[in-house]
């Protein structure tokens, strides 16, 4: 779905829809893998922010040096005026204007993926701009939809010197709004900058077998044939759906 790597197609979704939607996973559900990783102290850049909740639910939770970039113009006014307490910039994950080594965590919750539909150099640009930000020993976290056959190949310690551990989280359930992993599952990459073989918290492509299947989903570098979209209006709201791009 080539639409997500563009700015043009967030900009009209998001003058055309205001309410907060949450890509794969809630705060909630990666919130154990968070707390593993980040100290509360940590210097937290959220990429491609969009209108999601999760800087919020890091903020209360006492994550509070945060910066949220989106290259949407449109959706970071938006978001500036509903968290006025958080930071909001305008900014390009694949052009970022950060000195070197200004975070000590970078998280992007969907948006690799959505930069990958506009072409492997850009989600390359994208990871090369993240390593020069990240400070030494800092991480990069992408939640994704991409298979770690798929993914690990961007992150290859090989020419970037990190090391990377995967974790596998269970998609949504529709029906009653818990996990359930016959639906499938969103992985969580934990990549370290400067990481050792021997690293005790990161190791290199640490993956279960047993949970990580070609069939569960279809997904290149150049598109996504499907993607799930929770959508979050109120506490009562209905369970998350699936949205399947055109």
């Amino acid at each position: 779905m080539a639409q997500y790597g563009k700015k043009d197609y967030w900009d009209e979704r998001y003058k055309s829809d205001e309410e907060h939607f949450e890509w794969y996973q809630r705060f909630s559900g990666i919130e154990h893998i968070i707390s593993k990783y980040i100290k509360r102290s940590d210097r937290i850049l959220v990429a491609g922010c969009g209108n999601s909740r999760m800087s919020r639910a890091l903020y209360d939770d006492g994550y509070e040096n945060i910066t949220n970039i989106d290259f949407s113009e449109v959706v970071i006014n938006q978001m500036s005026l509903f968290e006025p307490k958080l930071h909001w910039e305008v900014m390009d994950v694949k052009d970022l204007a950060y000195e070197d080594g200004s975070f000590d965590v970078v998280i992007a919750k969907g948006t690799l993926d959505a930069v990958l539909c506009a072409g492997l150099q850009d989600g390359k640009r994208m990871i090369e701009e993240v390593d020069r930000v990240l400070s030494d020993g800092g991480i990069f976290v992408p939640i994704s939809f991409g298979l770690p056959e798929k993914r690990m190949e961007l992150f290859d310690p090989g020419s970037l010197g990190w090391q990377t551990k995967v974790h596998s989280v269970a998609k949504p359930s529709i029906e009653n709004n818990t996990v359930d992993s016959k639906g499938g599952f969103h992985y969580v990459y934990v990549c370290k900058k400067g990481g050792k073989e021997d690293d005790d918290d990161i190791v290199k492509k640490e993956c279960s077998d047993d949970i990580v299947k070609k069939e569960e989903c279809s997904f290149s570098d150049d598109q996504l044939s499907k993607s799930t979209l929770i959508k979050k209006k109120t506490k009562t709201e209905n369970p998350p759906h699936d949205e399947a791009p055109a």
